[in-house]
Formats: C-alpha cells, structure tokens, sequence
C-alpha cells in the first residue's frame, strides 16, 4: 500500500497515510482529541507570517516568526501550549516557550 507509516500513539495501530492532507487532518484529530481547546496556526506566506486565531477568518502578518508567537501568547493571555505551524510544505506542531 502506497504511503508511509504516521506514528500513532498506540504502536500496536500504525495508520497509513497517503498524502499530505492525510497526514495534517489525522495530526489534527489527534490533537484535538489530547486538547479539547482549538489551535492557533501560524503559516509561512512568501517572507510574512500569518497567524490565524482559532475559528476566526481573518489572518494577522507578522515580519517574523518571533513576533507572530509573542502574538499569540499575548492574544491568548498566555493560555495556547501550541500551534500548528505551516512552512515550506511542512506541517508541524509546535510547543510555545514561555517568557
């Protein structure tokens, strides 16, 4: 079967998946079903970083990826462990450091 194998929390049931798309929405129920609170994104557009609020619509450019964590924190009040970051076709889940 064409694909790779996308590591699974329970070994025993490793999940095959066949794109990219595959990958990012299985990633996402995973964390959704670890955290019931939505994730902030934050995704690399040409030389600018957007960043999407949770259920929102509108994206907010930031000259750095610096600048667009240090909005999140700010506009969660401190409250987002992690985000989906977007870049170069990769997607990853990334733990925010604390001040």
């Amino acid at each position: 079967m064409p694909g790779e194998i996308l590591w699974n929390s329970n070994v025993q049931t490793g999940r095959v998946v066949s794109n990219s798309y595959d990958r990012r929405a299985h990633l996402s129920r995973m964390l959704a079903a670890r955290r019931p609170e939505p994730l902030y994104r934050i995704t690399l557009v040409d030389k600018a970083w957007h960043v999407r609020r949770p259920r929102a619509t509108l994206d907010h450019a930031f000259a750095s990826l610096d600048e667009a964590t240090s909005f999140v924190l700010n506009d969660s009040d401190g409250s987002a462990e992690f985000v989906e970051l977007v870049a170069d076709n990769t997607y990853m889940v990334k733990k925010l450091g604390r001040a």
